[in-house]
């Protein structure tokens, strides 16, 4: 139906913990009219607050791991018949993105 919503809260102990619960965002269709269920707050990082800036580093240091994942999973989906086009959800990100930031 195109409705977002959260399946997890971020959680934290408190505000200068390094733990903390994965919070989960699911749109089940992106395709058709993307936008952020959620706050910009709500999953975006305050990289102002030294806080902020290493949670920012960490999640930056995870990409190369989740690229490899997705990639593999892609040329997995590509040899059955899948083309790269229904693979690139990257102009749905744009969107909720910028729906976001209005």
């Amino acid at each position: 139906d195109g409705v977002g919503e959260v399946a997890a809260p971020l959680r934290e102990s408190d505000h200068e913990s390094s733990e903390e619960e994965a919070a989960v965002a699911l749109m089940t269709d992106v395709t058709d009219d993307p936008f952020c269920p959620l706050p910009l707050g709500e999953f975006s990082l305050d990289v102002s607050t030294p806080f902020g800036l290493a949670r920012f580093k960490r999640v930056l240091s995870e990409v190369p791991s989740l690229m490899d994942t997705v990639l593999s999973a892609d040329d997995m989906k590509r040899t059955h018949g899948i083309d790269g086009s229904k693979l690139s959800c990257g102009g749905a990100a744009l969107a909720v993105l910028a729906d976001a930031l209005s």
